[in-house]
């Protein structure tokens, strides 16, 4: 388990890109915003965009995953070092009840181990996907779920996510 430990963080290293624009930092292979503030999941996509004309002529939204192979582990990890315990990311199926599609237009993998167990819940109120704390403090675990998109929680940016919804 030790060995398998150190080459986690081996790949995380060597997978960290090289720069991102402020005030975007490097987790994985991509370039994120976390905030130190809470909004609603509408609110927090207004603030995401908003970076991109405050920083970068880069797009930029709220977090997605599948890009990489694994890159919301990385995600996960560092929001577990931030030690805050919910974050909006960029998912929902508003609109379209219970078929859940990324911020960027991509469907969601429904088979990932990223889902907390019994989730998505197929309610008409619950249209946006959060970060959730699950586990204990010596087995610390990070899950996404859906959530009531009127509720203020933090939130994570990611550069680059061209908005299509």
């Amino acid at each position: 388990m030790k060995g398998a430990r150190l080459l986690l963080l081996a790949f995380c290293v060597a997978s960290t890109v090289a720069a991102c624009d402020y005030p975007f930092i490097p987790v994985g292979s991509l370039c994120y915003y976390f905030s130190s503030e809470g909004a609603s999941w509408h609110d927090a996509r207004l603030a995401c965009q908003s970076l991109a004309y405050q920083y970068t002529s880069l797009p930029v939204d709220l977090a997605v995953f599948d890009y990489f192979p694994g890159d919301f582990i990385h995600v996960f990890h560092y929001v577990s070092l931030l030690g805050n315990e919910t974050w909006w990311i960029g998912g929902t199926d508003e609109g379209h009840e219970n078929y859940w599609v990324w911020v960027d237009g991509r469907p969601i993998d429904m088979l990932q181990s990223y889902w907390r167990p019994d989730e998505p819940d197929v309610t008409d109120n619950q249209n946006a996907l959060i970060i959730w704390y699950e586990g204990s403090e010596k087995v610390p675990r990070r899950r996404i779920g859906d959530w009531v998109g009127e509720r203020r929680h933090f939130y994570i940016c990611q550069l680059g996510v061209k908005a299509v919804i």
